[in-house]
């Protein structure tokens, strides 16, 4: 296992812990766990929706490491700029993963105050993208500049479906 990987892993935990479990716990102790009873199918789906997104995330981190040389978080940054897997169809699938990660929490703990946690958490996620991209585009220049050009931001889509559309991604 080399380095990148072994450090994705262990930062990887500690993010999604801090994030995941700390915080929102934090926030239902001082606002209250505010429950709804969605039934077993609502607590089955999230808990559906959250191995998605952890399975996502997953593949994420572990893609950054080995073909980016570095972590997905800040501190560590990728070396090496990475279009491949997930990221061949849309720009940011580690946020999308971990808001499916939220939310599938949020679902299976039938918790408002969870759920809410998510949806700040994702407008949070939404704004740092916008200063992240710009980053992104001063450490990789052209290359990522054409990769914005031609993948999304948000919506996944199929490799080269802009040039049969006509359409720009942002």
């Amino acid at each position: 296992m080399t380095g990148a990987v072994v450090k994705t892993h262990l930062l990887g935990a500690l993010v999604l812990l801090a994030g995941l479990a700390l915080v929102p716990w934090l926030v239902i102790l001082l606002v209250g766990p505010a429950t709804f009873d969605g039934g077993s199918w609502v607590r089955i789906g999230g808990f559906l929706v959250t191995a998605a997104g952890f399975a996502l995330n997953y593949t994420c981190a572990l893609n950054l490491a080995v073909r980016g040389h570095g972590t997905p978080v800040p501190i560590d940054p990728p070396t090496v700029f990475v279009a491949e897997g997930p990221y061949r169809y849309v720009r940011n699938p580690m946020y999308i993963a971990n808001a499916l990660l939220a939310f599938g929490i949020g679902l299976a703990l039938q918790s408002w105050t969870y759920l809410g946690y998510a949806v700040v958490l994702t407008a949070v996620m939404h704004l740092y993208v916008l200063h992240e991209e710009r980053e992104l585009k001063s450490r990789f220049g052209q290359p990522y500049r054409d990769y914005c050009a031609q993948v999304n931001r948000w919506l996944p889509r199929q490799p080269g479906a802009h040039q049969r559309a006509g359409t720009v991604a942002g």
